[in-house]
């Protein structure tokens, strides 16, 4: 870093750290994935300087040097609709805090000069963080639809709340919404599960009026679904599992599988999310049987322990959901499993000339006659 930076500054330049490093830095966390803004450098100096840099970026080139990230300090403009109509401009002349202007959140908007240590905050991020705010950085932000979602996300990942001016941006950006691939909704939904709050994400478009853009299927009243049970319900399984699959579950947990289709087939998501949101559905919900298990019969017991074992929640993604320990469950499961199977029969089927749907029968009958005898 010494060396480059030496070199940034014999040729006139200045480097700073920006981005989500500084933002992490000034909250107290360990920051990661360091990147790097250049001023009072030409494209062509920076290149001359380090001419084995690996360049990437389609609209504007970025240095990767060492696994960090370089860019000269550039200003955007709107030319068209959706994430993709920017023109880019950069030149030497460029300042910092015309770099930081064009970023999302004022939070995010925030440099550390490398060579003294300064830090530079002209749009009071560092206030924001204290005051636990997510706020567009400028009027630019509503240029850009992306940052509907990314601003909800910051919210639920710092359990923030954005503030009345930035929910407004976010609403004037409702009809562009429908711009932005799939693929980019996806990524903003899947990073917000794995936040601190992720009802906050969903809670914050619903403020903005903009969530019936991509998840209007979550908007259902029923007797089985209303939106702030399953908020409040995502929230605590989130505390509890680290699986996407089970968070999203517990979002769609008792709608009807064909709005739990509809979503998911219309914003690509992993066939994970279906399989475990159906499982979770009103229709073909797992977690009423389980949580009267002991009422079931036995043969009702034998299905429901092969259900499960053949489902993508699985025991622990059930216990999540119910937030109830089912080791006792799952151990009678496990046992059955392994003293009642196709090899531990194998002599009887081998003898009878058992086939397939024989087998299938036998090795069921088997199991109901063991859940009678343990139980």
């Amino acid at each position: 870093m010494f060396k480059i930076l030496e070199k940034i500054l014999s040729a006139g330049g200045q480097l700073y750290r920006v981005g989500g490093s500084v933002r992490d830095e000034i909250m107290g966390f360990e920051p990661h994935d360091f990147d790097y803004c250049v001023t009072g450098l030409s494209i062509e100096q920076f290149t001359e300087l380090f001419p084995n840099a690996q360049v990437t970026g389609k609209d504007f080139p970025v240095f990767r040097i060492n696994n960090e990230e370089y860019a000269l300090a550039r200003t955007e403009k709107k030319q068209g609709t959706g994430y993709r109509g920017f023109e880019v401009f950069t030149s030497p002349n460029v300042t910092i805090e015309q770099d930081l202007a064009r970023r999302d959140l004022t939070i995010n908007s925030i440099a550390i000069n490398v060579a003294t240590g300064k830090i530079v905050d002209p749009f009071g991020g560092i206030e924001d963080i204290n005051k636990g705010v997510i706020r567009a950085t400028t009027p630019a932000f509503a240029e850009d639809p992306l940052r509907v979602y990314r601003a909800a996300r910051f919210a639920a990942k710092f359990n923030f709340k954005v503030e009345p001016k930035t929910i407004k941006m976010m609403n004037s950006l409702k009809n562009e919404l429908n711009t932005l691939s799939v693929e980019r909704v996806f990524e903003e939904v899947r990073k917000a599960l794995n936040t601190e709050k992720p009802s906050l994400f969903f809670s914050t478009l619903l403020t903005a009026n903009v969530l019936d853009v991509h998840f209007k299927e979550l908007l259902t009243r029923s007797k089985n679904y209303n939106l702030e049970t399953a908020l409040k319900h995502i929230d605590k399984v989130s505390k509890l599992t680290t699986r996407e699959e089970v968070k999203f579950a517990a979002l769609v947990q008792g709608l009807d599988s064909f709005f739990i289709q509809n979503l998911c087939y219309r914003l690509n998501l992993p066939k994970t999310w279906l399989k475990a949101g159906l499982e979770c559905s009103l229709e073909h919900s797992l977690i009423d049987e389980l949580l009267f298990f002991d009422k079931l019969s036995s043969f009702e017991k034998v299905n429901l322990l092969e259900k499960i074992s053949k489902s993508t929640l699985g025991f622990d993604g059930l216990s999540s959901l119910i937030n109830k320990d089912i080791s006792k469950i799952k151990s009678i499961a496990d046992s059955m499993f392994k003293n009642v199977s196709g090899n531990a029969l194998k002599e009887i089927i081998k003898k009878n000339k058992l086939n397939g749907a024989e087998i299938s029968r036998l090795i069921h009958n088997e199991r109901v006659k063991f859940i009678e005898f343990i139980l």
